[in-house]
């Protein structure tokens, strides 16, 4: 059995076993899968209407956002690039927040301005760290994002205030909650997944040429131009896709990439892709079963789960830079 074989293997079961603990447990009631469908008791409503689309929410969040994360490292061939530390989801979370505050009486549509903000932000950020002229440096391109989110933050906590009435349900969909989902969520969600995660596989072989370096990727008729936009393109429209959805989800991005990495042990993103969705969906679950069980009975935003598990990630790998 050959090592890409048995990761995936072994992933699928963590994935299943995450699956089962977001489906069923930290319950108040006794949750079963039996008579699902047909019965109408308290149990099987809540593991129907309640469980089930969450689970299937989280599982999609997940696969989106370990493969934009997968293609922004790729594409900026830096292992500290992703959304949430590069300010890409304070700029989603800031234009939803306006959508739904300042500007609600615009009516305008959340999931456009989601991603118009993530595209603004990332461009900024490109703009800050040189990205733009050629390959910025970690530590560059780090505290790039970092100033750039914290004005972005700041900005949102000024739009929350504007509007009392709102401002408590933004705070807490921007701190990344799954809670209410429903079926029309996992409906909305589903295509914009998808076909983010086909547009990202036929990627993946230009990415590979991608990482033998700008000269030897044009040597073989590579327009690598053409890729990062559209790897970026895809970045943003994910990220607002997830905040629009989710709110705010941070560090998933950067830490199944790596993981997806060192498991396999080489850079073949026609591997790392479809790891890469299957560790973030597999992240996700636990991290949705975790936010039920830290305050049990009652729940915490699964945003707060993965930050507690990403932060001293990103730490680990900005120490690892610098040696």
């Amino acid at each position: 059995m050959t090592r890409a074989l048995r990761v995936y293997s072994l992933t699928l079961l963590a994935l299943l076993l995450a699956a089962w603990l977001s489906l069923l447990a930290f319950s108040q009631h006794p949750l079963m899968l039996s008579g699902l469908w047909q019965g109408d008791d308290m149990p099987a409503l809540i593991v129907r209407d309640v469980r089930l689309p969450r689970m299937l929410v989280c599982a999609l969040v997940g696969v989106g956002l370990g493969m934009a994360g997968s293609l922004l490292q790729a594409v900026t061939r830096n292992a500290l690039a992703s959304p949430h530390v590069l300010g890409i989801n304070q700029g989603a979370g800031l234009f939803v927040a306006l959508s739904l505050g300042v500007l609600q009486s615009w009516q305008l549509p959340t999931l456009a301005m989601a991603c118009a903000g993530a595209t603004l932000s990332g461009a900024l950020v490109m703009l800050l760290s040189g990205l733009h002229r050629g390959r910025a440096s970690g530590v560059r391109l780090v505290l790039s994002g970092v100033a750039l989110s914290s004005l972005l933050a700041a900005m949102t906590d000024g739009a929350v205030m504007l509007n009392d009435e709102l401002g408590v349900s933004i705070v807490a969909f921007m701190a990344g909650s799954v809670d209410g989902m429903t079926w029309q969520q996992v409906a909305g969600l589903w295509p914009w997944v998808l076909g983010a995660t086909l547009g990202a596989l036929l990627l993946a072989h230009p990415l590979n040429l991608l990482q033998l370096g700008d000269e030897a990727a044009h040597a073989l008729g590579l327009k690598t131009r053409t890729v990062s936009v559209l790897c970026a393109l895809l970045v943003v429209v994910v990220t607002g896709v997830v905040v629009t959805y989710v709110g705010a989800i941070p560090f998933v991005c950067l830490i199944v990439p790596h993981t997806a990495r060192a498991l396999l042990g080489r850079q073949d993103y026609r591997l790392v892709l479809p790891l890469a969705g299957l560790l973030g969906s597999t992240l996700m679950l636990l991290s949705d079963a975790l936010s039920r069980l830290v305050s049990y009975p009652f729940e915490s935003p699964v945003g707060i789960v993965t930050a507690l598990i990403g932060a001293p990630f990103f730490l680990y790998l900005t120490w690892k830079q610098r040696r």
